[in-house]
């Protein structure tokens, strides 16, 4: 018996309606999204054993559920990295005479009954567009990133920005392991953190620009390692040496506030801005990083595009809207 997989998800209501292809691990799906569900259906047929063949079944149904799991959990991030869609953690997936369910409900707070989300023309065809590129991508680096910007903003939704950002900066330090493109690397920082002679020994300053927006911050060595930091995420996703200021100061404000702050842990000392005696999900403390919480969640997402689709995407911050690059 041959039979295709179908897999069915629940879907926070909409007003999108359109057909896409999908791939995961070398396997073809369609994509049909509706109003309020989406349906995978698998390209290839699987021979499916009978149930007469024990051991030849059991051992085909294990890979089949495996398969399954894997497949949604890729599209669960892409579609959302891309459409900021809620999706039901639980799934149906039937092949032959086989109902496979999942029923692990829904995520408390993120997904509520009666939520709708109206795209207008122009940011659906956006978002269609970056589904395609992210949902059809096979990188491991690249499928790792979505899941950890999936959670970030899960979390965000759930008031748990401690968390939250730390999930948005692990997208930053994938990219900063792949490190890539040495040469801008280096460039980047000379030019950020240039050489400077003191006392007839060469030795890296921050550029007055930086030592003026961190004003008495932390010392110039960890500055210094800072701004490597940057320079290694942003030419891994392709920025050039001549990234505007203000972008490179985002990322530098995220460093320090992840190192600084100590973001996510309990810390054993009372802090200044902290009445409940260490930063917790839910602290005062974490208001001083909440600002840079809004600017990671878009420049995160802008960071994996870019390193995917160099120059294709981009941000607009006064519409709050995804835009192809080279459209006006």
């Amino acid at each position: 018996m041959k039979s295709r997989i179908r897999i069915q998800l629940s879907l926070e209501s909409s007003n999108l309606s359109f057909s896409s292809l999908f791939a995961c691990g070398g396997d073809k799906w369609t994509v049909e999204v509706g109003s309020n569900c989406v349906t995978l259906l698998s390209a290839e047929e699987y021979d499916i054993p009978g149930s007469e063949e024990l051991e030849r079944w059991s051992k085909f149904d294990r890979e089949i559920s495996d398969k399954i799991h894997k497949t949604v959990g890729h599209f669960r991030n892409a579609f959302y990295f891309s459409f900021g869609l809620s999706i039901q953690w639980g799934y149906d997936a039937y092949y032959g005479d086989t109902h496979e369910e999942d029923t692990l409900g829904m995520f408390p707070s993120i997904h509520q009954s009666g939520m709708n989300t109206e795209f207008s023309l122009q940011s659906s065809k956006v978002a269609k567009l970056i589904f395609n590129d992210v949902a059809n991508t096979d990188a491991s680096p690249v499928k790792a990133m979505l899941g950890y910007w999936r959670r970030g903003n899960e979390l965000a939704d759930l008031g748990f920005h401690s968390e939250a950002f730390l999930n948005y900066f692990k997208t930053l330090e994938c990219l900063e392991e792949l490190n890539k493109k040495n040469s801008i690397q280096q460039s980047l920082l000379d030019r950020f953190a240039p050489f400077i002679s003191e006392g007839g020994r060469p030795k890296r300053i921050p550029a007055e620009i930086i030592k003026r927006h961190i004003g008495e911050g932390p010392s110039d060595p960890s500055v210094v390692r800072h701004i490597e930091k940057g320079a290694k995420i942003l030419a891994t996703a392709n920025f050039p040496v001549s990234i505007s200021d203000e972008l490179f100061m985002f990322i530098l404000d995220m460093i320090h506030a992840r190192n600084h702050y100590n973001v996510g842990h309990k810390l054993l000392r009372e802090a200044p801005f902290d009445r409940y005696i260490g930063i917790g999900q839910h602290s005062d403390e974490f208001e001083i990083v909440i600002p840079e919480l809004a600017n990671i969640e878009n420049i995160s997402k802008l960071l994996i595009l870019n390193y995917l689709f160099p120059d294709k995407y981009t941000y607009n911050t006064r519409i709050r809207k995804w835009r192809l690059k080279n459209e006006q």
